[in-house]
């Protein structure tokens, strides 16, 4: 600490003695990285510092739209609507619409898809709400155990809602080896996402859902037309 002191001291006194119109190329010669270092750490800190204050941090509702090859995000039609419709104060809280995930479950190995593993982080780590695919790739993630039952009685209003529109697939409950059908999926045709994908479209709940109170409105918007 002396030493550095001592060296700072010899330093100021070589600026001083120097004329003014030297100094700026003086200090930019001998100390142009820790300028340019000290500018990138407070930029980077202004930053962070702007994103925590101006980025909500509640999320009202968490969908993840898999193949589709059209923007569905953040200021798509879609979203815009279903955000008037719902009520959401944007400045207060986050509408998440995924819609870059590629994979298809029930035709192609998911083995080594960073698309798969990132749906599958989404659905695990409890921040996803809605799963939405093609009917036969929805069933697939169903049979993972990874789609809430519409059995269950946090949603089973959906159940008798979407009576004619329920997709099943077959489960071990109970792990001995008797099948039995669990209902995981609703059917989408005929609702806003049909042109998305080409009429074939089911969504599912994550086993994890968030946000469990928010996808009957979900629903009733995306039939609302």
């Amino acid at each position: 600490m002396d030493r550095l002191k001592a060296y700072m001291a010899a330093e100021w006194k070589k600026i001083c003695a120097l004329e003014p119109g030297e100094r700026p190329g003086y200090i930019w010669m001998y100390y142009k990285l820790w300028i340019i270092a000290i500018v990138v750490i407070v930029g980077f800190a202004v930053t962070m510092t702007w994103h925590a204050v101006t980025t909500p941090s509640e999320t009202w509702f968490f969908a993840c739209f898999a193949n589709v090859t059209e923007d569905l995000g953040e200021g798509s039609d879609l979203y815009d609507g279903f955000a008037a419709y719902a009520g959401y104060d944007l400045t207060r809280g986050q509408l998440q619409f995924e819609d870059s995930i590629y994979c298809n479950p029930a035709t192609s190995s998911t083995t080594g898809s960073a698309y798969y593993e990132q749906m599958i982080a989404y659905l695990d780590g409890g921040t996803l709400d809605v799963l939405v695919m093609n009917t036969d790739d929805l069933l697939a993630v169903g049979e993972s155990g990874r789609l809430m039952s519409l059995s269950d009685e946090r949603v089973s209003a959906l159940l008798e809602t979407y009576s004619d529109r329920i997709l099943t697939v077959e489960a071990d409950l109970e792990g001995d080896g008797t099948l039995t059908e669990v209902p995981v999926g609703i059917d989408l045709s005929g609702s806003l996402l049909e042109e998305y994908y080409g009429g074939d479209c089911a969504l599912g709940i994550s086993a994890n859902a968030p946000h469990i109170d928010q996808i009957d409105l979900f629903l009733r918007y995306l039939f609302s037309r």
